[in-house]
């Protein structure tokens, strides 16, 4: 995806271990949190007037994915902070992009999810960093945006996760650069945030996706780079994180998502910008890393969610900004990348 196509890199350029990944969470002494001072969030306030900025699928960060019933959603931010949103029947093109409604912008990624008939959509304040979301029920237009409780804060993008008849939520804490949680049962509202227990740290955002009865939650160490991952069972406290096999590290944040009796994680290589994939059975260990087919490059973070019996890949190109898709059936080769149009 380098270059206005993606790109294809020299064939001997390392893979995984290209990926320079280095040990990633930093482990800390567990210093009392403090809600307040974790979050401290921003105002998705948009100054009337500005035109939309999504022509040619052109985007400052990564793309945000969920599926809905038998669509597929995309949510991205605009060259002019706003979030706009698309979507697409299994199988079939992506629609034109639409703004959200309600005049909501951002300085990062915007982070998505479903849980029942309903798409939830999370985003962060510009100015004031605080962590919005707003839902839509399947084929109806998204709601206000409305500021999550607890007056929590972070710079970087938010993520969420659905599990049972609940959602989760994850961010990163400015000040003390912890993992931080809160959930809400289906039209209830989100309760109090909750650091991660392990004391893990990262300076950029996590990623999670559910499988069976758990919700994992993926992370980048800050001092060494590399992938590390906890998980929970449903309503149950998350584990100790342990390092993703394979050495792989990454520069920004990975992405996770289910399919079948599996979940894949994504992530872009350092050095080569390449990339690269893993999964695992439930419940069984992660498998050596992958680079994605087709040659795509990236600088920001990929996302991925799936449809029916299909995983998506989305990632933006670096020098055109435009975002690429492709898929792959269970267990089977990924496809070429695709220009969203």
């Amino acid at each position: 995806m380098d270059s206005i196509i993606m790109k294809k890199l020299s064939s001997n350029i390392s893979h995984l271990k290209a990926l320079d990944v280095k040990r990633l969470l930093r482990r800390r002494p567990v210093i009392a949190f403090i809600g307040a001072l974790i979050f401290t969030l921003l105002h998705l306030g948009i100054p009337q007037g500005v035109q939309g900025e999504m022509a040619n699928s052109r985007t400052a960060s990564a793309v945000a994915t969920a599926s809905l019933g038998n669509r597929i959603y995309a949510f991205a931010r605009g060259l002019d902070n706003r979030i706009y949103h698309t979507s697409a029947a299994d199988g079939q093109p992506f629609g034109a992009w639409a703004e959200m409604p309600g005049g909501g912008t951002t300085d990062v990624a915007p982070s998505a999810a479903s849980l029942g008939n309903r798409i939830y959509v999370f985003a962060k304040g510009i100015n004031d960093k605080r962590i919005y979301h707003t839902s839509a029920a399947d084929g109806q237009p998204f709601g206000a945006w409305v500021e999550m409780p607890g007056g929590g804060t972070t710079d970087v993008a938010p993520s969420a996760a659905s599990l049972g008849n609940r959602i989760y939520v994850f961010a990163k804490g400015i000040n003390d650069n912890r993992i931080y949680h809160t959930s809400a049962a289906d039209g209830q509202p989100f309760g109090a945030w909750v650091e991660m227990p392990g004391s893990g740290t990262t300076d950029v955002a996590p990623s999670a996706a559910s499988l069976g009865n758990r919700i994992y939650v993926f992370a980048k160490g800050i001092d060494d780079n590399r992938i590390y991952h906890t998980s929970a069972a449903d309503g149950q406290p998350f584990g100790a994180w342990v390092e993703m096999p394979g050495g792989g590290t990454t520069d920004v944040a990975p992405s996770a998502a289910s399919l079948g009796n599996r979940i894949y994680v994504f992530a872009k290589g350092i050095n080569d910008n390449r990339i690269y994939h893993t999964s695992a059975a439930d419940g069984q260990p992660f498998g050596a890393w992958v680079e994605m087919p087709g040659g795509g490059t990236t600088d920001v973070a990929p996302s991925a969610a799936s449809l029916g019996n299909r995983i998506y890949v989305f990632a933006k190109g670096i020098d055109d900004k435009r975002i690429y898709h492709t898929s792959a059936a269970d267990g089977q080769p990924f496809g070429q990348w695709s220009l969203m149009r």
